[in-house]
């Protein structure tokens, strides 16, 4: 009986994680961004700079996040971004937020 519930167990574990890779996060950086889609073409994004600068001082480590496919860091995606391409200010603010 014990072996069963241990199976069950680790069964349940790993079925948890594997719902929890498939899911895509988008932080509201990206959002406000413009990428709530994780479909959506970052050149062609329609972005809030003022809300992304506002985003980046209250939580500096979503600069660091990872987006699923293609172009994946919040720099890269701004840099991209060519309707409504990212002011300097915020280029530089999502530097110092993730250098690396």
């Amino acid at each position: 009986m014990a072996s069963h519930y241990k199976y069950e167990s680790v069964t349940n574990l790993i079925s948890a994680i594997t719902c929890v890779m498939s899911v895509s996060i988008t932080t509201l950086l990206l959002q406000y961004m413009g990428l709530a889609d994780e479909n959506q073409d970052p050149r062609t994004a329609l972005a809030d700079w003022d809300e992304v600068e506002s985003r980046l001082y209250s939580h500096p480590n979503e600069a660091s996040t990872m987006r699923r496919g293609g172009i994946s860091f919040p720099l890269n995606l701004a840099l991209s971004n060519s309707v409504t391409p990212a002011p300097s200010y915020v280029i530089e603010r999502l530097i110092k937020c993730y250098p690396e």
